[in-house]
């Protein structure tokens, strides 16, 4: 009967939790419980049911401040209830993206690949790590080649894939004595690329900034370096964005790397869906976004226009969210009709927020080559 002061409640409770668990329980609590006896039959029944304006006053409290474990989901949520507190309203839709007229595109025959791993200097050990993985002799190498690792590689295709390790420095900073080609621990996988290259983002102290969940400057910069460099688009037909913690579990995975981008003709993006499964009450259509690993298309002016459309209206969010929410915004419909083709999900790499191991990998599909996940159990 004191909506208000349940409200109070909840804020100064939830702004005190660690994670949304708190925020989103409460709600779940109250939507299950049974109306209190003869309340219905009074002449103003209590409020039994908080409203959305009422969540989403709870959810603004907690979070005025950042905090790791809430800002994520949190500020995904509120994105939601704003949107769906919105729907039906009159509302003018936003500008279309100027793209040139639409052509075919032509089935590439020749696909030059530029695989990009960024990394920042605390992720040393694991790039390592990663790396090792490699070696030509154990079971995820990059390609086969005859006669040892100084060899030629056998299949001409995989000289079209160059590999680049994009460090968040300066050049002259520490990570050049352990990022470059000569130090790095490949295993002989060097030779199934035609180029090992370390490039410096060249970024500043404050331009590296994040905040888990939070503020997604620093890889959003990282990102953005790579994709808004002309030379780029002019050299390679795609990126292939790999971080340090997206795992090889297949052999020879250049032949599916190749496969996936030449089919089919004219995509943008191909990316992976959250796993494991969920299951609880609270999806929200951020849950459906593509991972940020996984291809994306050169030499597309309208996609570099949609690209500099979704930085310009969540400069901090993580893109690949970011990404998702624009082109599922009501105002924005009209560009989602337009361009929903070019995204597509794929089993090429799955993005797990699980303790994961091969098997459960396999269970989602046997053609998956790249995990993103950091907590494996055993490969």
């Amino acid at each position: 009967r004191r909506p208000d002061s349940a409200i109070q409640v909840l804020s100064r409770h939830a702004a005190k939790a660690r994670t949304m668990h708190m925020f989103l329980a409460a709600f779940q609590l109250s939507s299950r419980l049974a109306a209190p006896r003869g309340v219905l039959e009074t002449s103003s029944p209590p409020q039994l049911r908080f409203s959305q304006e009422q969540m989403l006053e709870v959810l603004e409290h907690v979070l005025k401040q950042p905090q790791h474990g809430l800002a994520s989901e949190g500020n995904l949520l509120r994105w939601h209830l704003v949107k769906s507190l919105g729907f039906g309203h009159a509302k003018p839709s936003a500008l279309p993206l100027v793209c040139p007229p639409a052509v075919s595109q032509p089935l590439l025959e020749h696909v030059r690949i530029l695989i990009v791993m960024p990394f920042v200097r605390s992720e040393r050990e694991r790039l390592h790590a990663n790396l090792r993985r490699w070696s030509l002799n154990g079971g995820f190498a990059p390609c086969s080649v005859g006669g040892g690792a100084s060899a030629r590689v056998e299949r001409e295709s995989e000289r079209q894939v160059d590999l680049m390790l994009l460090s968040a420095d300066r050049a002259g900073g520490p990570a050049d004595a352990w990022a470059a080609k000569e130090v790095l621990p490949l295993g002989g996988a060097d030779a199934c690329f035609g180029r090992v290259v370390l490039r410096h983002a060249n970024l500043s102290e404050a331009e590296q900034y994040y905040l888990g969940g939070w503020d997604n400057t620093g890889p959003n910069n990282l990102f953005y370096s790579v994709m808004e460099d002309d030379a780029l688009h002019e050299q390679y037909n795609f990126v292939f964005w790999m971080e340090t913690d997206v795992f090889p579990v297949a052999n020879h995975w250049l032949d599916r790397l190749m496969e996936e981008a030449r089919y089919p003709r004219g995509f943008w993006r191909k990316g992976a869906v959250q796993q494991p499964t969920l299951t609880h009450s609270m999806i929200s259509t951020h849950h459906y976004h593509m991972n940020s690993v996984g291809l994306y298309r050169l030499a597309q002016p309208c996609y570099r226009q949609l690209m500099r459309r979704v930085a310009l209206e969540y400069p901090r969010q993580p893109h690949d969210v970011s990404t998702h929410l624009f082109l599922y915004d009501p105002a924005h419909f009209h560009i989602f009709q337009r361009h929903a083709h070019r995204f597509l999900y794929t089993d090429l790499v799955q993005n797990r927020l699980d303790e994961w191991n091969l098997q459960d990998v396999r269970d989602i599909s046997p053609d998956t080559v790249f995990v993103h996940g950091k907590s494996y159990t055993g490969l």
